[in-house]
């Protein structure tokens, strides 16, 4: 049951990107999503902290940006963190999602996954996007590698986690990889 629902979530994931337009066309939307909520997903809220998003993504390159916006859900079978970064000319998000509630996993457990989900044990995947401005995305598509470690938090009851996507190279764009980082409270 939770493979499947993995399985479900991280279709959807794939095949939604960073915003789909389901107007019965599944055509891409022109417009964001309205915000003033996450596309992170439902279920308990994760207290986030201390979040980060470097690296390259498409023609983004996250320097001399900030985080803008932080937060997770952990819906009973996987947890799903967001984390969206912006500059003067350029925006990222990073979909982190966790089977399993990553509130709770211990320090020192590090967890990678690769495109054959089955291989991979515990599953992780980071959608990546980046863009001229936020909900302005250009570059939109799954990581090829992740890898969660998580290790001791600034206080015995969070952790902190670096989650590292690895985006092989696409024709249009070398490798490229991006680090998305946050502390997380334990439940």
């Amino acid at each position: 049951m939770t493979k499947t629902l993995t399985i479900l979530a991280t279709a959807g994931l794939l095949l939604g990107g960073c915003y789909f337009d389901f107007d019965g066309h599944g055509s891409w939307s022109e417009e964001p999503a309205p915000y003033g909520g996450s596309s992170a997903g439902y279920g308990t809220p994760l207290t986030i902290e201390g979040a980060d998003l470097r690296g390259s993504m498409g023609t983004v390159d996250s320097t001399g940006g900030g985080v803008w916006l932080q937060e997770g859900y952990f819906d009973g079978y996987m947890s799903q963190i967001e984390v969206q970064s912006q500059g003067s000319g350029w925006a990222m998000m990073g979909m982190v999602t966790v089977e399993g509630d990553v509130a709770n996993m211990e320090p020192g457990t590090v967890v990678t996954s690769s495109p054959d989900y089955y291989a991979s044990g515990q599953h992780v995947d980071v959608l990546g996007c980046s863009g001229p401005s936020q909900g302005e995305w250009y570059f939109d598509r799954p990581a090829d590698e992740v890898t969660i470690a998580v290790g001791e938090g600034s206080t015995p009851d969070s952790r902190r986690c670096d989650v590292t996507a690895t985006f092989a190279a696409d024709g249009t764009t070398p490798a490229q990889v991006a680090v998305v980082s946050f502390e997380i409270a334990r439940r």
